[in-house]
């Protein structure tokens, strides 16, 4: 939390992109060399990267490091996130949380087998979306 922070607060302050990634770097570093941090940061500022690196290990015992590329098994984790963009986006009335999937996706029901899943579904955390990229309809490549 301490790392989210003080990179917010660099990104927050007036200076050149440059500097900033440069400084921000720096502070990311410490953190990893104090094994506070292990991951990959990328932090973009009006369309600008900023910062884009591999921090630590993705293997420690193989020595095999992290990269920006490094895929990261993070569970529920965006549930939050996906939460609280749903409700910002019903907020700004682009979408309400009553509204079915297919509206806005109409191959949704084929790929789950309901015809009925609300966006409020979502937020419950309880709708489950195969993960395959064969097994859902919207993803596969069109030839």
């Amino acid at each position: 939390m301490k790392l989210l922070f003080a990179l917010l607060l660099l990104v927050s302050t007036a200076a050149p992109a440059q500097d900033e990634g440069a400084r921000m770097d720096s502070l990311v570093t410490a953190f990893a060399d104090e094994a506070q941090f292990n991951g990959s940061v990328l932090v973009v500022k009006k369309g600008k990267v900023l910062l884009r690196k591999g921090y630590g290990f993705r293997d420690a015992q193989a020595k095999t490091p992290n990269t920006p590329a490094t895929v990261f098994n993070i569970a529920s984790l965006t549930k939050t996130f996906t939460a609280a963009l749903i409700l910002k986006l019903q907020e700004e009335g682009k979408l309400s949380v009553h509204d079915l999937l297919q509206k806005y996706d109409p191959s949704f029901p084929a790929a789950t087998g309901s015809r009925s899943t609300t966006c409020s579904r979502i937020l419950q955390g309880s709708l489950i979306i195969p993960t395959s990229p064969r097994s859902v309809p919207w993803t596969r490549q069109k030839r």
